[in-house]
C-alpha cells in the first residue's frame, strides 16, 4: 500500500517472494528557489525514509527535479510561467549497488 510521507515523498513496500521485499520511493525534489527551510525539511524527511528501509530490502528511489531558467522563482509556478520560461525535468533512479542488475531500462516518459 502506498504511503505518502509528505506532498513530495511517497513510499511503497512490495513483496517479491516469501522473504524478499522491494521498497520503492518516489521523490519530487524542491527547486533551488524554495526557501532553505523547505529544502532542509525535505532532505530531513528523505533521510528518515531512507534510513527506515530494511537492509535486506531491494530499494529503488525515483527522483524528479523541476528546474527553471533564470528569472523564475517559486512564485512563478503557474500556467503562464510554463509559456515564458524554459523548464527542465531532471530524473534520477537511485538503487543499492547490489540491486543494479535488477534495473534493466530507465526511461523518462513525457506526460506521465
Amino acid at each position: 500500500m502506498p504511503w505518502a510521507v509528505s506532498d513530495r515523498i511517497m513510499t511503497m513496500r512490495l513483496p517479491l517472494s516469501k522473504d524478499n521485499f522491494a521498497t520503492i520511493i518516489s521523490v519530487y525534489a524542491p527547486t533551488m528557489t524554495n526557501p532553505d527551510l523547505n529544502k532542509e525539511s525535505f532532505y530531513n524527511q528523505l533521510a528518515s525514509v531512507l534510513s527506515g528501509i530494511p537492509r535486506t530490502d531491494s530499494s529503488i528511489t525515483a527522483v524528479r527535479i523541476l528546474q527553471c531558467d533564470e528569472g523564475c522563482t517559486q512564485d512563478h509556478l503557474d500556467a503562464s510561467s510554463f509559456l515564458h520560461h524554459h523548464w527542465y525535468m531532471i530524473d534520477f533512479i537511485i538503487t543499492k549497488y547490489r540491486d543494479k542488475m535488477d534495473i534493466h531500462s530507465t526511461r523518462a516518459m513525457g506526460g506521465c
